[in-house]
């Protein structure tokens, strides 16, 4: 993929603070993604709200940001990249703001939806940046580095939101980004290039905004990961998601056709004729699914199967954190000195191998199998996460990088929002309705560890589809790495 040369930053001082940037852009929005969920009792409380209300001061951050980023990856295209995660930052900054200072639930709510788009900006600009201002020889590198910051950002955001709750009070998991968000503006505004960059991004495609296109995506992708998000508590055949789901099918239906006919489309439909760029979105998808999945079901499987406590548990995960966080900057490293498909396919077929063993060796006793599936499971996963945003990102064309970072995070957080609900529906099918996980492992636990059984199959073959996807990639090595 050729790249404009006037883009690419030579300095070895700034590239590391463009990758600096961009890793924390990637850790903030991964982490008030998972900051707020331990407080959310003390939020209840502080409200006087049941579990059902409070619940959406999560919901409502995770679904708007997935659903807009299709809108602010068009974003960078049309206004430029610097523009678009500076102007993310301001708007994560004051939606923080203004959810530590909500004098009611709806309030902090309607903050969080604007803390979404904020960090919608943040991610899918930070994406497109790698590719646009870095050499091909350090791409990996810095999506090695972007990933391990985001997997730190979704495994402090826990104890982190306990020790600022117990401490403080849960305003300041929201009032402590401000300060931060001023800070990472300042560095943005001094490292990421401006005006040569934006005018290039603008070009000939960045003449206009298809709002249709843009609302037609947004309800459309609402309706889909809203029906997804309650089709296990209200029923996966009650009409009122069934019709969430028609309404999906129905809103990018005419998504679709309007993007064929549109002058100046939200997505130029060209972009899935790059098969491979299609295949590694793919294979992001349903590699992250599992991930979700996974990381749902595992806690229970170490509480309730293991007898572990919810410190336990956690020391345990460090397993985990402590692998990724090695391996993901080693295997960003790599790809940017071999094909990263081929990283890939080897880290799904690991990874499906992983999730067959565990199926089976679930059923012993001790937390000897359990801690080598996390170490497992960490490996391979750090091998496949960086090398894929590379290789994603790599394929696609240089003034759409910023709409193919859109469409890249869009798929790879709906994998993150179809993974729960999948794997958590194909485990509770074993168990008898009305029953708490808890009483199940306490009266039938052979029925519990059925569930879990089923749910690590349905992994394995999920991620041996998501090493098919890698392994159908095929980029010229020659022009890939000029």
């Amino acid at each position: 993929m050729d790249k404009a040369n006037a883009d690419i930053i030579t300095d070895k001082s700034t590239q590391r603070w463009i990758t600096i940037s961009i890793a924390f852009a990637a850790f903030m929005s991964k982490l008030d993604s998972s900051i707020v969920n331990i407080s959310l009792p003390a939020i209840s409380q502080y409200f006087n709200v049941g579990t059902s209300d409070v619940s959406w001061v999560m919901l409502s951050y995770l679904l708007i940001q997935t659903n807009t980023m299709l809108i602010t990856g068009k974003l960078g295209d049309v206004i430029g990249l610097k523009k678009t995660f500076i102007t993310g930052y301001v708007v994560f900054t004051v939606g923080s703001l203004l959810c530590g200072l909500s004098p009611g639930i709806t309030m902090l709510i309607i903050s969080r939806c604007l803390q979404g788009i904020g960090g919608a900006m943040i991610v899918t600009s930070a994406f497109a940046a790698v590719p646009k201002y870095l050499p091909d020889t350090i791409i990996g590198s810095a999506f090695g580095v972007a990933a391990t910051a985001a997997a730190l950002g979704l495994i402090i955001g826990a104890p982190l939101g306990g020790f600022i709750t117990g401490y403080l009070s849960w305003h300041w998991i929201f009032l402590i980004n401000i300060p931060i968000g001023i800070i990472a503006i300042f560095i943005a505004q001094r490292v990421i290039p401006g005006k040569k960059a934006a005018a290039h991004d603008a070009g000939t495609r960045g003449k206009g905004f298809d709002i249709t296109g843009a609302g037609l995506s947004f309800f459309g992708l609402l309706a889909l990961t809203y029906g997804l998000n309650r089709g296990q508590e209200l029923g996966w055949g009650s009409p009122f998601v069934v019709g969430l789901f028609i309404a999906s099918c129905v809103l990018l239906s005419a998504f679709y056709w309007w993007e064929k006919r549109s002058s100046n489309p939200l997505i130029d439909l060209g972009l899935f004729r790059n098969h491979n760029f299609t295949y590694a979105s793919v294979a992001g998808f349903t590699a992250f699914m599992v991930l979700s999945g996974v990381n749902f079901l595992t806690p229970f499987y170490f509480e309730f199967a293991k007898g572990l406590n919810s410190q336990q548990v956690g020391m345990v995960f460090l397993c985990f954190s402590a692998v990724y966080v090695v391996i993901g900057p080693v295997a960003g490293r790599i790809s940017d000195k071999i094909e990263p498909s081929h990283l890939c396919a080897a880290a799904m077929i690991s990874g499906s191998l992983c999730m067959f063993t565990f199926a089976v060796t679930s059923q012993y006793q001790g937390l000897t199998f359990g801690l080598i599936f996390l170490v497992w499971f960490a490996l391979s996963y750090g091998m496949f996460i960086s090398p894929n945003n590379n290789q994603a990102m790599r394929l696609a064309p240089t003034d759409e990088q910023g709409i193919a970072s859109g469409v890249f995070t869009t798929m790879t957080s709906l994998g993150l929002v179809c993974g729960v609900s999948v794997f958590e529906t194909i485990f509770s099918q074993s168990l008898p309705d009305n029953v708490s996980v808890k009483v199940i492992a306490q009266t039938r636990p052979h029925i519990m560890l059925a569930g879990f059984r089923h749910a690590f199959i349905a992994a394995g073959i999920t991620t041996f589809a998501a090493f098919l996807f890698s392994l159908l990639i095929r980029e010229n090595r020659k022009a890939y790495f000029s």
